[in-house]
């Protein structure tokens, strides 16, 4: 068979096949270069802030809208709890924590909701090698 010419099931298949040790892969470079990527990122988003506005405005959105009308005060609470038990953990561990969507608000098969039951403290790594998955 010649070079590129491998057939759209082969191409999946060893896309099912490598995607564990390509995720792992990516999750270790993440890790040895994450100040390098930071750096990036900032750059990327001074150079791009239209972009980013409009990342940021989708995001936002997304979470207005996965916030039902029906939480009740102490509902949001409860999220704000959450979120300064996030900076209380980073300043007692001085490691970094994020407030993970357990179902994500944004998926191709489910959309979950900006609830305090749907939200867990994880720390940043674990969030980032948990991407999208449920």
């Amino acid at each position: 068979m010649a070079k590129g010419s491998h057939s759209k099931e082969y191409r999946r298949e060893y896309y099912l096949r490598t995607l564990e040790k390509s995720r792992e892969s990516r999750l270790a470079y993440r890790h040895k270069n994450l100040e390098k990527l930071r750096e990036y990122g900032k750059q990327y988003d001074k150079n791009n802030q239209a972009a980013k506005a409009a990342r940021e405005a989708f995001r936002r959105a997304q979470k207005l809208n996965a916030t039902p009308k029906w939480l009740t005060k102490q509902h949001l609470d409860d999220i704000k709890v959450l979120y300064m038990k996030r900076s209380v953990l980073k300043l007692l561990t001085g490691i970094m924590y994020h407030v993970d969507h357990i179902v994500p608000l944004i998926h191709e098969d489910m959309c979950g909701l900006h609830v305090p039951w749907n939200l867990q403290l994880l720390p940043w790594n674990e969030n980032l090698s948990k991407g999208n998955r449920v």
